[in-house]
């Protein structure tokens, strides 16, 4: 941490100020504005005292937040709304990094709503959204193609060079 006047904290549920720390041996040097905090990752499972949503912020102000969700990966199905919906940015493990207008798609280990569907992401930057690819609007595929009505018998040799498709 270097952020001077602002005080990194872990704690067991959003606050500023010291309240509600969590402490040795779980996290060390707690509270910190320049320095290491060292967070020792608990369980998962029901071996552990500790709860599985920790959080961080800034001991001076309430917007410096965030969650720091424990789990254990090989068990858990990837849930949009909570991983990646509302999130300003986003990068997958493989090092893409979602932008605007980007078509993505889920196949396995995900929520069954969203499995093997694709998607365009919105909203990078602010908050993402997702839309299903059925609920885009493409205007193209409506439109009715019609010839050039002054060329529909090929007297003028239009329809040889690409003319009889425009309007």
């Amino acid at each position: 941490v270097d952020a001077k006047g602002h005080p990194f904290s872990i704690k067991s549920q959003y606050g500023t100020g010291t309240q509600d720390m969590i402490e040795s041996p779980l996290v060390e040097n707690n509270g910190v504005d320049v320095g290491t905090v060292k967070l020792s990752v608990p369980a998962s499972d029901s071996s552990t005292l500790y709860p599985n949503i920790l959080y961080y912020q800034c001991q001076n102000h309430p917007a410096m937040k965030g969650r720091i969700i424990i789990r254990d990966l090989a068990d858990e199905d990837f849930d949009p709304v909570e991983n990646l919906i509302g999130a300003t940015s986003f990068t997958d493990y493989t090092g893409l990094t979602l932008t605007n207008g980007l078509p993505i798609s889920f196949a396995t280990d995900i929520e069954d709503a969203y499995k093997n569907k694709v998607y365009y992401v919105e909203g990078v930057g602010k908050a993402i959204t997702i839309t299903p690819e059925t609920e885009i609007r493409t205007f193209g595929t409506w439109a009715q193609e019609i010839g050039a009505i002054w060329d529909e018998d090929g007297v003028e040799g239009f329809d040889t060079t690409g003319w009889d498709n425009s309007t």
